[in-house]
């Protein structure tokens, strides 16, 4: 069972450290001001997986979106894992191709989505004037984590593209309404 649902007793415990460190203020930021965002940016180790996955759901949602990964080497297509788990939740993952931050052009209106404290830590040390914040934060429950499922169990492989694309369905909703609000003012 843990298998399936956290994709390793390490990702269990990942996600409980995480989530406390979360409670004690690591992390946080002001206020997002979702109207501002135009476009998503998916950040994960690799690109092969987590983020990978995310953009391709943000785009058939019909939202501008790209992904990077912190620790990867360009044109690496995505893990058969994670695109075995897209294509049983309709999404297409065989034109992807890895790419690493130094081909990430920032852009007004983008914010910056991770996956994990530590990459949150790594992107604002990269980036520190990009907008960033956890993906998890709009999973049910929410959460900072979301355990990477490479070489992992194909059931978890399709927990965790369940989990991507329910937050990164949310999160467009909500963007989208923040719009919506800010258009009838």
């Amino acid at each position: 069972m843990i298998r399936e649902r956290f994709g390793s007793r390490r990702g269990l415990a990942r996600l409980v450290l995480e989530e406390m460190q979360w409670l004690t203020g690591a992390g946080r930021t002001a206020a997002l001001r979702l109207s501002e965002v135009s476009r998503l940016v998916f950040v994960c180790r690799g690109n092969i997986c987590r983020s990978a996955f995310a953009e391709s759901v943000s785009r058939a949602q019909g939202f501008d979106a790209v992904s990077f990964g912190l620790d990867t080497h360009n044109g690496k297509p995505a893990d058969t894992g994670m695109t075995a788990a897209a294509r049983s939740l309709g999404h297409d993952l065989s034109a992807h191709q890895t790419a690493r931050i130094d081909r990430y052009q920032p852009a007004a209106g983008d914010l910056v989505l991770v996956f994990e404290l530590g990459q949150l830590q790594q992107v604002r040390a990269l980036l520190p004037s990009a907008r960033s914040v956890p993906l998890g934060r709009w999973a049910r429950p929410a959460r900072t984590y979301i355990h990477d499922p490479y070489m992992s169990i194909p059931e978890y492989y399709r927990k965790s593209a369940e989990t991507i694309d329910a937050a990164t369905g949310r999160l467009i909703a909500d963007i989208r309404a923040a719009k919506s609000r800010r258009a009838l003012t």
